[in-house]
């Protein structure tokens, strides 16, 4: 099992990021997700400012030991 993954992500055809994910959950999601089966396709965690890691070309990053999905979420 990899220590971590990373994903990109596409929003409305037109932006991407990259989320780096190091737990557990996170990863083994991904793997659901590259198999085709069911999951939550909504990435959800804490942003962090400042080194971009894999997120390269913006100034943040979501925290890769708290990448999460969700089916639905509410901006706060």
């Amino acid at each position: 099992m990899p220590k971590d993954v990373v994903v990109t992500v596409r929003v409305a055809d037109a932006e991407e990021y990259r989320i780096r994910s190091t737990n557990a959950n996170g990863i083994a999601t991904v793997r659901k997700l590259m198999a085709g089966e069911a999951t939550p396709l909504i990435p959800n965690g804490r942003v962090v400012r400042g080194d971009a890691d894999a997120n390269v070309g913006h100034p943040w990053h979501i925290d890769p030991a708290l990448v999460e999905r969700a089916d639905t979420n509410t901006e706060v």
